[in-house]
């Protein structure tokens, strides 16, 4: 396992999974004694419906738990997904990526300078669930934010580049800004990869 990819994280995500799994499976056990009692044959169809749900939930929720870090002056991917546009607007590059539903739900830190603009609410929760969140680099001048309909938000994330921070089951996207101080090493339509593939180089 990757020291990118903390066991702190994987229990809680794993909690999320359990948490989101817990309909189909009382599906299934609703079907099967509704199947016993009644002797409804049709009912065996809600289970296998019910279990095509439950292997859903595990593909939007698999993420890659190892990442392979390029060096230290390029800024990475923090989602797997396509780069769908790609322009320049005062003086920063604006990179637009659009992450599938089935494509692993990992973001990872672009990097170590990266902040969120979450903070911790309390103590007791080791996630937040948002819709939206921002990410930006003081000292790097950039900044992403990402857009989904469920991503949940780790407090204790690990602040190294490449670090998992945050996973969005489901479909997602991501806008990168960049400074004109960076050389782009993508091309629109490119397939990138989370905490490995190179967004930008320094020049």
């Amino acid at each position: 396992m990757s020291d990118h990819t903390p066991p702190e994280i994987l229990i809680a995500i794993s909690r999320i999974k359990f948490m989101r799994a817990l309909l189909p499976i009382g599906i299934v056990i609703f079907a099967f004694i509704i199947q016993q009692g009644l002797q409804l044959s049709s009912a065996r169809y809600l289970s296998i419906l019910a279990l095509v749900y439950y292997l859903i939930i595990l593909l939007v929720f698999r993420i890659n738990r190892t990442v392979s870090l390029p060096e230290e002056d390029t800024l990475i991917s923090p989602i797997n997904g396509k780069v769908t546009d790609i322009r320049t607007e005062k003086n920063e590059h604006i990179v637009e990526i659009k992450k599938l539903f089935y494509q692993p739900a990992d973001v990872r830190l672009s990097d170590s300078a990266d902040v969120s603009s979450e903070v911790v609410t309390s103590y007791n929760k080791q996630w937040i669930k948002k819709s939206e969140l921002i990410f930006t680099n003081a000292e790097r001048k950039t900044s992403w934010s990402l857009s989904g309909r469920n991503i949940y938000y780790f407090f204790e994330t690990m602040r190294k580049k490449g670090g998992l921070t945050a996973i969005i089951p489901g479909n997602g996207s991501c806008t990168l800004r960049l400074s004109d101080q960076y050389h782009l090493n993508i091309q629109q339509g490119d397939k990138l990869e989370a905490g490995s593939s190179i967004i930008g180089t320094s020049l």
